[in-house]
């Protein structure tokens, strides 16, 4: 969102129906994605996290932290 500051996390706000995330359920709304393949997101754009994405191979290492009302622990999902 425009209101997001550099520095801030990005938030999982949708997750496609049948993806991976979707059925293991390892992804929750409102997850912080901090990092793409050990790439760090802190000063990444929506728009650059989304290119490293596209450019990913088909395993692909997140490192989220869940939503404080979750766990507030950082986990990372492969």
């Amino acid at each position: 969102p425009s209101s997001r500051k550099p520095g801030d996390p990005l938030v999982i706000s949708d997750i496609k129906k049948g993806s991976v995330a979707h059925r293991t359920g390892t992804l929750e709304l409102g997850d912080k994605l901090l990092a793409i393949d050990n790439i760090r997101l802190d000063n990444c754009s929506m728009e650059d996290a989304v290119q490293i994405l596209q450019q990913c191979e088909d395993l692909v290492k997140l490192k989220i932290r869940k939503d404080e009302d979750n766990s507030g622990n950082d986990s990372i999902l492969t």
